[in-house]
């Protein structure tokens, strides 16, 4: 019998498993930092949403008639803001908000038809993020105020 057996892990074991889980780590770690990266873009992105939805709310609250072009204007989150916007919550860094209203006056209801019609598009953008990784949120609605012969 052989009574001078060693048992345990000799360097070069213990050197391979190290590298081994250091990839694993590697390759883990990595995974999860695409992870958050995805699930901070879905949340930049419903922000920026609900930012332009408050505004095409707020606006289609408002009279007809007191919708206009000094809406228009470009906030950005934590710096500028227009006093008109008052009442809705503040944008914060690193949104930039664009309301762009149109307005559009005795428009022919149809070809050929002698209805006339008076309606204005509300254009709101939202962009969040910085440089490449910018993206932008547009939502728009249509005001239409009456029906003319």
């Amino acid at each position: 019998m052989n009574r001078n057996k060693v048992y345990g892990f000799t360097l070069i074991e213990i050197l391979a498993a190290i590298a081994i889980l250091g990839i694993i780590a590697i390759n883990l770690l990595y995974s999860l930092s695409e992870q958050n990266r995805g699930t901070i873009d879905i949340v930049n992105k419903v922000v920026s949403s609900n930012y332009a939805k408050d505004v095409i709310d707020y606006l289609k609250a408002i009279d007809y008639s007191d919708v206009d072009s000094s809406y228009n204007c470009v906030e950005v989150g934590g710096k500028t803001s227009n006093m008109k916007f008052k009442d809705l919550p503040p944008l914060v860094d690193p949104f930039e908000r664009s309301v762009e209203i149109i307005e559009f006056k005795d428009k022919p209801l149809a070809a050929g038809s002698n209805q006339k019609i008076n309606y204005k598009i509300i254009k709101v953008g939202v962009k969040f993020g910085k440089g490449f990784n910018s993206r932008v949120t547009l939502i728009g609605t249509l005001m239409v105020d009456k029906f003319t012969e």
